[in-house]
């Protein structure tokens, strides 16, 4: 069971100061709990992720030249 220390506390599963979360099993807990040492820290459930979003695009068309192809072509010259 998780819990949370009121108090400093010192055994055989460490050494805690107060504000510090840990394990212990249901018994040693419930002692802690029943004496003032620490409080049960209920344990938030996992929330379930978002779906996703997935989006449509629209197909288009391969182009033919780039802009720096079309760029490099020399133009034509007008007639006068």
């Amino acid at each position: 069971m998780k819990i949370k220390l009121v108090t400093r506390y010192s055994g055989p599963g460490g050494t805690f100061k107060p504000g510090d979360t840990a394990e212990f099993d249901a018994d040693a807990a419930a002692d802690l709990i029943d004496g003032g040492y620490a409080v049960r820290v209920d344990e938030p459930k996992p929330k379930a992720k978002p779906a996703a979003k997935t989006y449509e695009t629209k197909a288009t068309e391969p182009r033919t030249q780039t802009a720096a192809k079309a760029a490099a072509k020399p133009k034509a010259k007008r007639k006068r």
